[in-house]
């Protein structure tokens, strides 16, 4: 088995309806999951994922969606 780091990054921006930038999320996360390689670490072709180890770094960057409601915030860009 393998415990293997993943990480994702990426940026979301968020526009009202008038094409203002009103959100963004942009940033990077790292997690680890571990991987059961049956042996063969050189052949993923036969890799089984075991489970989610839990996240190693949290959302770096800034995160203006976090706790808010994207319903709402959809009403009270849009509208």
């Amino acid at each position: 088995m393998v415990c293997a780091a993943a990480e994702g990054s990426g940026s979301d921006r968020w526009y009202d309806g008038n094409g203002k930038l009103v959100l963004r999320d942009p940033g990077l996360t790292r997690w680890e999951i571990l991987i059961d390689d049956a042996g063969t670490p050189v052949d993923p072709s036969d890799d089984q994922f075991i489970d989610f180890l839990g996240i190693v770094t949290g959302s770096t960057g800034r995160n203006d969606t976090a706790g808010r409601d994207f319903c709402d915030d959809l009403i009270q860009f849009t509208s």
